[in-house]
């Protein structure tokens, strides 16, 4: 009976691995990764891939570019991160309460290969450790933790482009460009 058990179980290891050798069980597009130019789809269908992604306030800016790495995290699963012991081990996934009004801090505007989040509220920029870009079912993510020293002094200037999503503070420090659709926000199920 053992020598069965074990002869089954090789048989099933054997036949994973030549499935995932032949493209079957590799990465999804549901899943976590980086990637180096985020890409979206507006609301009207217009598809844009930003290869850089700027933050502006009065008098400072700061430049994420996607060539070092942006993280794309899937945001269409359900959020446990609030159950005891079972949430230490979620990620992090954004919910509605990240996108009230009282959180909104400025617009989002595309021009060309740049995305450009532009703060028209008060904001305590040591606080910003993330930017993020949400649309769809998938957040891009800064990888780095953003620090004070990354801020650059800038004289103030009209936002270039057109007007394409609104810019959300998190309660826990995240610059985020809500660019709709995005799962989170106009999904039924959340």
């Amino acid at each position: 009976m053992r020598r069965s058990w074990l002869k089954l179980t090789g048989l099933l290891v054997a036949a994973c691995l030549a499935g995932a050798a032949n493209g079957e069980g590799g990465e999804s597009e549901t899943e976590s990764r980086t990637v180096y130019q985020v890409d979206v789809r507006s609301e009207g269908g217009r598809n844009q891939t930003f290869d850089r992604i700027v933050v502006r306030s009065d008098s400072l800016r700061f430049v994420a570019k996607t060539r070092r790495g942006i993280a794309r995290l899937n945001q269409n699963r359900i959020d446990y991160s609030s159950i005891p012991f079972l949430g230490g081990l979620s990620a992090h996934r954004y919910d509605k309460a990240d996108f009230v009004a009282a959180r909104r801090v400025g617009t989002a505007y595309a021009a060309g290969d740049t995305l450009t989040l532009a703060l028209d509220q008060p904001v305590d920029i040591g606080a910003i450790h993330t930017v993020a870009l949400l649309n769809q079912e998938f957040a891009f993510e800064t990888k780095a933790t953003i620090r004070a020293d990354d801020w650059a002094d800038a004289p103030p200037s009209e936002p270039p482009g057109a007007a394409i999503g609104e810019v959300f503070l998190t309660e826990g420090g995240r610059l985020a460009a809500l660019i709709r659709p995005f799962v989170v926000t106009d999904s039924a199920l959340w």
